[in-house]
């Protein structure tokens, strides 16, 4: 059996984690405080009603192009 070479010139890599939840949580606290006036269902109904008419009177072959996308999962239903 050889033995094989070991390059000690470099040092050995090594693993390690990197926790971002307190970053994140003390992120998030700054975006809320900022936005004292955000409303998030307003906003979640408001881009529901977009996503409604922006998929409403379409052509025939603009829905049958719409449903082929809906029945691949590449969008959600309106």
């Amino acid at each position: 059996m050889t033995e094989r070479s070991v390059d000690r010139s470099q040092p050995a890599l090594m693993a390690f984690v990197f926790d971002l939840t307190e970053h994140e949580a003390t992120r998030l606290a700054a975006v809320l405080e900022a936005t004292p006036d955000w409303d998030p269902s307003a906003m979640l109904e408001a881009e529901t009603e977009a996503h409604r008419l922006l998929y409403s009177n379409l052509s025939p072959e603009q829905a049958a192009a719409y449903r082929m996308l809906v029945d691949e999962g590449l969008i959600d239903a309106a």
